[in-house]
């Protein structure tokens, strides 16, 4: 692929951000789908601190995500997201709210999470409050990592089908659910 379709066709990875693509694409040829998503990683984890904290700041706070109804969520994130997020109360959201207000404070950046499809409200919640206690260097390294999970959630749907055994064995694991 020319540089241009790279970017076109991995462009949803990361919200609206094209250079961690490029610096990728200059990596090739891959061998093999974990060779190029290892590429992309190490595009955004060796950035310059002041990209990663732009990238960060793409991603909408818990307190958007959770509390987005089905077409705001569609407009924020393309990801599946928890199945335990269904329905909360009115002080889940208020938590949640207050957390994401805390740790925005505190950090000057969104609370960005990967949300897997069994995560919990209150494993989220306890996540936050632990993450409130990080120094500002450390929580910059958590934040940009969950960035990463994001796109790696990302990518994997992606290229499901560039991996077969992998695809089968996940999707035998979500039948479970």
């Amino acid at each position: 692929m020319d540089r241009e379709t790279f970017v076109a066709t991995f462009g949803s990875l990361f919200n609206g951000a094209t250079w961690p693509l490029e610096r990728a694409w200059e990596a090739r040829p891959f061998d093999d789908a974990t060779t190029l998503r290892a590429a992309i990683e190490d595009a955004v984890l060796t950035a310059e601190h002041s990209e990663q904290d732009a990238l960060v700041r793409t991603y909408p706070d818990m307190a958007t995500l959770i509390t987005a109804d089905e077409e705001q969520a569609g407009a924020i994130s393309q990801d599946v997201g928890s199945f335990a997020l269904e329905n909360l109360a009115e002080e889940d959201v208020e938590a949640v709210r207050d957390l994401s207000a805390r740790y925005a404070e505190r950090f000057d950046m969104p609370f960005v999470a990967y949300l897997g499809r069994t995560d919990s409200f209150d494993a989220i919640i306890e996540n936050g409050v632990r993450r409130l206690d990080h120094s500002r260097g450390h929580e910059r390294r958590v934040a940009l990592t969950q960035v990463a999970e994001i796109a790696g959630d990302r990518f994997g749907i992606m290229v499901a089908d560039a991996n077969p055994i992998g695809s089968a064995w996940i999707r035998k694991f979500e039948s479970l659910q």
